[in-house]
Parts: C-alpha cells; sequence; structure tokens
C-alpha cells in the first residue's frame, strides 16, 4: 500500500523536485521533438520525466533550506530520474 498521508499521496510524489513533460515524435528509431502541423496536431508520444530524492535524504533536507540548493553534495547525490512514454494514440 503506498498511501501514505490522509490525503493518499503516493510516497514518490510526495519527494518529486522537478518534472519534464516533452511531446515527442519517432523518426528512423530516434525520438525528435514534436511540431504541430495542419496534418498531425498531436505528437505520437508524451515523455514524462520526474526527478526525485529518496525517502531518507528527503527526511534530513526537511527543516533545511538546502532543498532549494540543487548543487549541495547531499542533493546531488540522493537525484533520480525516472522517465516513461505515453502513447498519446492514433494522430488524425
Amino acid at each position: 500500500n503506498v498511501a501514505t498521508g490522509s490525503a493518499s499521496e503516493e510516497l514518490l510524489a510526495r519527494n518529486v523536485i522537478g518534472m519534464k513533460i516533452t511531446p515527442v515524435n519517432s523518426s528512423g528509431g530516434d525520438w525528435i521533438p514534436f511540431v504541430p502541423t495542419a496534418e498531425a496536431p498531436l505528437p505520437e508520444i508524451i515523455e514524462i520525466t520526474l526527478i526525485t530524492i529518496g525517502h531518507d535524504v528527503a527526511q534530513k533536507l526537511a527543516d533545511l533550506d538546502r532543498w532549494t540548493d540543487t548543487n549541495s553534495l547531499l542533493m546531488r547525490k540522493a537525484v533520480q530520474s525516472f522517465t516513461t512514454r505515453v502513447n498519446v494514440g492514433t494522430r488524425r
């Protein structure tokens, strides 16, 4: 059970320090930035990246100003990123 609080937030979501959402298309086996056109107004894929820190480090930083210091040694060692791609569906 990943519900951890009264709002039933997920543990991962509680420790997110950054998020990036990028629409992309495929081209020759590579992912390229999506540029909308009249013929293709939607991307093939949405790439979602969450940048997180571990729960132990989050607790150490809870009362400190280091939450915003992305260059601190503790923060640099603890940062992880998770990326997934979501198919938008058939383009029309």
